[in-house]
């Protein structure tokens, strides 16, 4: 793949699963390559996803850099340093409340509440919980 320089592209944003990650949560040698070749032509590459900033560095490990992130579909935005640039959330107290109401008028939903790298769940049990768990080890 070739890649072009940077008066071309200034950045690349990507989404996480099913992009970055194959199904099997691995980064393929293609991806790892060119992600680096991009940052070596100072393009830098900006992980974007709905999963946690410590999830996020995990997928950096795996290429062996330190990105930007873009987590919680844009509710949680910090720079390469880990640093927060933007933050769009509840306090903790009002989002554990909008779970609990979603779990009292949806019962059958599986719902958390989320607070930077806190994930609070009634039913660790849960299939879909335990599947995103798994992920992030």
């Amino acid at each position: 793949m070739e890649i072009m320089t940077e008066a071309y592209y200034k950045a690349v944003f990507s989404n996480v699963d099913g992009t970055v990650l194959t199904s099997s949560h691995k980064v393929s040698p293609l991806t790892k390559d060119t992600i680096i070749k991009l940052q070596l032509h100072g393009i830098p590459f900006v992980f974007v996803s709905g999963r946690s900033p410590r999830a996020l560095e995990q997928v950096d490990a795996l290429i062996g850099l330190t990105a930007p992130y873009i987590c919680y579909y844009g509710g949680l935005v910090l720079d390469q340093n880990k640093r927060v640039l933007k933050s769009e959330g509840f306090q903790p107290k009002k989002a554990i409340a909008i779970k609990n109401y979603i779990k009292r008028c949806f019962p059958d939903v599986c719902c958390v509440a989320c607070s930077y790298d806190t994930w609070i769940a009634d039913d660790v049990t849960n299939p879909w919980i335990r599947r995103e768990a798994a992920i992030i080890q």
